[in-house]
């Protein structure tokens, strides 16, 4: 009975991670899709949804690696301006 006990804590400890993972990824997800730009959004979905590598975003952009990254820094600062618009302080 003991170990069952443990069980449902240790169970309901991981189900409220998995909930805050969620909550996370939504609130990611929506912020990438508030930045304006079409091409540097497709840059953080491709990153930071997708998963893929820089060198993947590339090709599949046909744009040159070092291109990426520049797009990429271009896409932090629209996603921190979001996050700013969206939340009235700095996250």
């Amino acid at each position: 009975e003991e170990r069952f006990i443990s069980y449902a804590d240790y169970e309901r400890l991981i189900n409220d991670k998995i909930d805050k993972l969620y909550q996370v990824q939504r609130e990611i997800t929506d912020a990438i899709y508030r930045v304006d730009n079409s091409t540097l959004r497709t840059v953080l979905v491709e990153r930071y949804i997708n998963f893929n590598t820089w060198e993947q975003i590339a090709v599949n952009m046909n744009y040159g690696y070092r291109h990426v990254c520049r797009l990429h820094g271009e896409a932090l600062n629209k996603i921190k301006d979001v996050i700013v618009c969206h939340t009235g302080s700095v996250v």
